[in-house]
């Protein structure tokens, strides 16, 4: 036969319940927002997540992004993931793309284009975090993380052909730095002091 200490039982539920009270979940509710112009044209569009908890809220950008100049074209677009910008593109005003930008965890990636929607310029960033140890003057061991910078270059003519190509690695160039012509050939191959 089991035993039950009605005090125990007692404190137990009554914990229970204030635990559960206490630790009530944020409501979550996705709204829409827009801005018009005094025209009436819209000037901008996105969704806002509101997360509401007794007489607390706060909000945060999620999602798509998008932005209008008067006469209703495009003039940037940005992707939200819970108010980090993960992704952003600018339009010229031939309505292409002029310049984007996607970052994540470990790589920012920067586009610019000609007017022709043609890719002039693009310099991807990759983070690599490493951990290290070393002696203190103590001698005892410390663990610290580092964080390198790559970035690779690269430019294009006007024709879609590579122009430049460049890698570095926190700020300073590694190996040679290329430089083509528009018909591809390489003309310059130079080491960066």
């Amino acid at each position: 036969m089991i035993t039950i200490n009605k005090p125990v039982l007692f404190f137990s539920i009554f914990s229970l319940f204030f635990i559960n009270c206490s630790d009530k979940p944020y409501e979550t509710e996705v709204k829409m927002f827009l801005l018009e112009y005094s025209t009436g044209q819209k000037y901008c569009e996105g969704n806002y997540l509101v997360y509401s908890k007794d007489e607390n809220s706060f909000k945060k950008r999620d999602g798509i992004w998008k932005f209008y100049d008067l006469n209703g074209q495009p003039m940037r677009i940005e992707e939200y993931d819970l108010n980090d910008r993960v992704s952003y593109k600018e339009f010229n005003e031939n309505g292409k793309v002029g310049m984007s930008q996607v970052w994540n965890s470990t790589t920012h990636i920067l586009s610019r284009y000609y007017f022709n929607g043609n890719l002039k310029y693009e310099e991807i960033t990759t983070f690599v975090k490493e951990d290290e140890y070393a002696e203190n003057y103590d001698g005892q061991s410390q663990h610290y993380e580092t964080k390198t910078e790559y970035i690779t270059i690269k430019e294009y003519h006007l024709n879609g052909q590579l122009k430049l190509i460049e890698k570095r690695e926190d700020g300073y160039t590694q190996g040679y730095v290329k430089i083509f012509d528009e018909k591809g050939n390489l003309v310059l191959k130079f080491e960066a002091e």
